[in-house]
C-alpha cells in the first residue's frame, strides 16, 4: 500500500542500570541472571515490541531466564528504573540521555551496529558477541503506492538536503539522534530485511506468553 520516499533518521536505544548497580557490562548482567534464574527484573517498554523481541532473543541465546515486566512505553519504564523496581530496561536515547548526563543511570550496551558517538565508549551488543541483526529504530518517509517516480525523487532530494542543513544537524546529534538517508531503493531493501528478521523472531516467540 505504500512507497518508499526515504530512510531520514535512526534512533539508537541503550541497555541502562541505575549509577549505583554493579553491573558494568551487559556480561555482568547475563552472568548474575544465569547465577540467580528469574531473580533479574528487566523493565521492556512494551509486551511484543523492540524492546521485548530483544530480550527474549538474548535470553535464548545466552542461556538465561529472568523476569520480565512489560511497561506501556518506555516513560513508564524510566521511572521504575529510577524508582529501583526494576534492574535493567532498554530505552531511547533522546528520552533517557538526559539522565545519563546526569549521572543517575549508567549505558552498559547499544543494541546497534555501530557505537553512537554521544556515548563512545559505550560497546555495542555486537562487540559484546550478542548480534540480533537489528540496529536502532528508523525514521522515514512513506507516499501512496503507485506515486509516480519523478515525485519520488523530487521528494528524495528534498529531504537529502534539508538532513545537510547544519542546525538541523546539530540540534538532531543534541538529542543523541542521527540523520541517515537511504535513497527509495536502498530504504525498501533495508525495511524488507527488517521485516524478515523481525518475522522469523515471532515465530521464534510463538507460543510464549
Amino acid at each position: 500500500d505504500l512507497a518508499t520516499v526515504a530512510m531520514v533518521g535512526t534512533s539508537d536505544s541503550v541497555y541502562w542500570v541505575l549509577s549505583s548497580s554493579p553491573f558494568k557490562t551487559i556480561k555482568d548482567v547475563i552472568s548474575y541472571a544465569k547465577a540467580n534464574p528469574d531473580k533479574l527484573v528487566f523493565g521492556c517498554a512494551g509486551a511484543w515490541g523492540v524492546t521485548d523481541f530483544g530480550w527474549r532473543w538474548l535470553e535464548r541465546k545466552a542461556g538465561f531466564t529472568s523476569r520480565n515486566a512489560p511497561y506501556p512505553g518506555g516513560a513508564e519504564a524510566l521511572v521504575a528504573l529510577l524508582g529501583g523496581h526494576i534492574q535493567i530496561t532498554r530505552l531511547s536515547l533522546p528520552q533517557s540521555l538526559p539522565h545519563g548526563r546526569a549521572g543517575t543511570i549508567r549505558p552498559i550496551a547499544i543494541p546497534s551496529l555501530t557505537r553512537n558517538e554521544v556515548l563512545p565508549d559505550v560497546p555495542t551488543m555486537k562487540e559484546e558477541g550478542y548480534d540480533i541483526g537489528l540496529g536502532g529504530s528508523w525514521k522515514g518517509i512513506l507516499a501512496p503506492k503507485g506515486t509516480p517516480k519523478p515525485v519520488i525523487a523530487k521528494l528524495a532530494a528534498g529531504f537529502k538536503k534539508m538532513m545537510e542543513e547544519p542546525s538541523a544537524v546539530a540540534a538532531i546529534k543534541q538529542l543523541g539522534d542521527n540523520f541517515e538517508f537511504k535513497g527509495p531503493e536502498e530504504y525498501e531493501k533495508h525495511w524488507r530485511e527488517e521485516f524478515r528478521i523481525d518475522t522469523e523472531l515471532g515465530k521464534m516467540f510463538k507460543g510464549d506468553k
